[in-house]
């Protein structure tokens, strides 16, 4: 019985410290792997990888825009809002894009805006960024993807929460 118990601690310590080890240190992982297109574990396929450092090079350029305009948004307040979204809220996001027959941009942004709370983001200007920034294409895209890698669930989203922090901290000096 002392050697069930020993043997039973010991893997859930084991399952517990690879709980740890996806939660925090996988996405930090992959934002890194996401950055260099030439690394030597190839985890994310190379053409999602350079879409994305693509739109993450343009972050800079989008917030030189907005402070333009006046208005100052700090990748602080990006990372605020992302840490404060919640999984639920997200989801139903998705559901309800997914739901909707879209025909715009204009359309997935109110979607996106009415079940979401984006905080220093709902300014007029940020809206109308958006909706001159984002391709209706790039919309539909991502839709596709989320479908075909199935539903987001209570794993994925922080996940991937993390992960968008994590590449926003490793260019966190050029925004």
């Amino acid at each position: 019985m002392k050697k069930f118990i020993t043997i039973l601690s010991v893997l859930l310590v084991i399952l517990g410290l690879s709980f740890l080890a996806i939660r925090f240190y996988l996405p930090t992982f992959i934002a890194k792997n996401m950055a260099n297109e030439n690394s030597l574990i190839q985890i994310i396929p190379t053409e999602v990888k350079i879409s994305v450092n693509k739109k993450m090079d343009e972050v800079p350029a989008l917030m030189k825009e907005l402070r333009d305009e006046g208005i100052y948004i700090t990748v602080d307040d990006i990372i605020r809002i992302i840490e404060e979204s919640k999984t639920t809220d997200i989801t139903n996001t998705i559901e309800n894009l997914k739901k909707a027959d879209l025909k715009s941009t204009e359309q997935a942004i109110g979607i996106v805006m009415k079940n979401l709370d984006l905080g220093v983001l709902e300014n007029e200007k940020v809206i109308a960024l958006a909706k001159q920034k984002v391709k209706f294409s790039d919309v539909i895209k991502a839709l596709r993807m989320i479908e075909k890698n199935g539903k987001p669930y209570n794993l994925t989203i922080p996940m991937g929460k993390e992960t968008i922090k994590a590449m926003l901290l490793e260019r966190r000096e050029e925004i």
